[in-house]
C-alpha cells in the first residue's frame, strides 16, 4: 500500500514537472498563433480591398498596400516557421 502510494506521487510529480516544462512552450505557441492571426487578417483586408472598383486610382494606396502586403507575407512565413520550431520542441518533450 505504502509502495503504491510512493509510485503514484511519484508519477504525480513526474506529470507536473513535465507540465511546467511544456508551459512555456504552449504559450509561446499560443502567442505565435495570435500573432499570424493579426498579420493574416490585416493581409486579408488589404486584398479584400483590392477589388474595389476604384481601389487602382489611387496609386499612392496601391503602392503603400504592396510594399505592407510584402511585409506581411515575410512576417507570416517567419512566424509560421517560428510556430513550427516551438511545435517540435513542444513535440520532443512529449516523448
Amino acid at each position: 500500500e505504502a509502495a503504491s502510494r510512493d509510485h503514484k506521487r511519484r508519477e504525480a510529480d513526474e506529470r507536473n514537472a513535465k507540465f511546467r516544462k511544456e508551459r512555456p512552450l504552449r504559450n509561446k505557441i499560443t502567442d505565435v498563433e495570435k500573432k499570424i492571426e493579426a498579420l493574416e487578417k490585416e493581409k486579408l483586408a488589404i486584398e479584400d480591398a483590392m477589388y474595389a472598383a476604384d481601389y487602382y486610382a489611387d496609386a499612392e494606396r496601391v503602392k503603400s498596400d504592396a510594399e505592407r502586403r510584402g511585409i506581411l507575407r515575410a512576417e507570416l512565413e517567419r512566424q509560421f516557421f517560428r510556430w513550427s520550431q516551438l511545435s517540435e520542441e513542444l513535440e520532443k518533450l512529449a516523448v
